[in-house]
């Protein structure tokens, strides 16, 4: 969902954990888990960096996943947990040659840009 078209970007995504059987030769099963999470990410108007910054897990509940045939029944999965990155890219226009050609395609097949 934009929020500032070309800049700022909401992602969301719920996920509903439901029991599940930890083995075959028992009837114990995992717990109920609704695992949200949030990102926001965009484009620096001012400077060529990409970013994003997120909340996973933002209810911080607790569940685990069944993991058979582990010594361990089931893993524990992570509580809250949080994401910040950015990537920048080159100061220089994708398009600084002459014709306007993008300089990364017009390198031979098969050799690195250096």
């Amino acid at each position: 969902m934009p929020l500032i078209p070309s800049t700022l970007v909401l992602a969301s995504r719920v996920t509903l954990e439901a029991p599940r059987r930890t083995a075959l030769d028992t009837n114990d099963r995992t717990e109920w888990a609704l695992v949200a999470d949030l990102v926001l990410t965009g484009k620096a108007q001012r400077f060529p960096v990409d970013y994003a910054f997120g909340v996973y897990n933002l209810f911080d509940w607790r569940y685990s996943l069944p993991v058979n045939p582990f010594p361990a029944p089931v893993m524990p999965q992570a509580g809250r947990t949080f994401l910040a990155s950015a990537l920048g890219s080159s100061l220089l226009s994708k398009r600084e040659s002459a014709g306007g050609r993008d300089r990364r395609a017009s390198l031979p097949f098969g050799r690195r840009a250096g």
